[in-house]
């Protein structure tokens, strides 16, 4: 790394320094690199994450599945767990999409770095707090009706009509809002 950026030089003297070092750690002990102790801890972290989403899905699924309700009932269970699996999604995809791209740039050691995707998918990391707020937000109905109110509030805006559509949608909602501006 040092031929390929000269001016971090001075940092190979600090033996603490691991960022991208590609000596044994600790030699004879951890004879791992840093570089391939963070794809490992990366790969280890992202098989614990998806372990945990589907294990929530499949119990949420099995415990809708097992109980007896009315259809009526049943049919919001069913919709409150899709907006769950989508609010749950949300932060999934947005971490470990980056840092599996992360993990794959540095498992093959390519010189090559997209610094546009790079910047990217790393915002992309940032965002999952704003989309999982927003998300909750449209897809729970009480909460769907007072942002609604809300916006009918506003002067600049005319009217806000919730127009019922002629099917179902994938949320389970079955309005969608029509904003006139005057």
């Amino acid at each position: 790394m040092i031929e390929l950026h000269p001016t971090f030089e001075y940092l190979s003297v600090i033996p603490d320094i691991y960022v991208s070092s590609f000596r044994p750690l600790y030699p004879p002990y951890v004879n791992m690199t840093s570089l391939a102790f963070l794809v490992v801890g990366i790969a280890f972290a992202l098989i614990c994450t998806l372990i945990f989403s589907a294990s929530h899905v499949s119990s949420c699924m099995h415990a809708i599945i097992g109980f007896h309700a009315s259809e009526r009932t049943q049919r919001l269970q069913r919709k409150f767990f899709l907006s769950l699996c989508i609010q749950e999604m949300i932060p999934v995809v947005a971490m470990t999409v980056p840092w599996t791209y992360f993990a794959m740039l540095m498992a093959l050691q390519s010189n090559y770095i997209n610094q546009w995707l790079n910047n990217l998918l790393f915002s992309l990391l940032t965002t999952h707090g704003s989309v999982s707020c927003i998300s909750l937000l449209f897809l729970t109905e009480p909460y769907k009706r007072f942002v609604f109110s809300l916006l009918k509030k506003i002067p600049g805006l005319k009217t806000i009509q919730t127009a019922p559509l002629p099917q179902e949608s994938t949320l389970g909602s079955k309005s969608t809002v029509a904003i006139s501006q005057n």
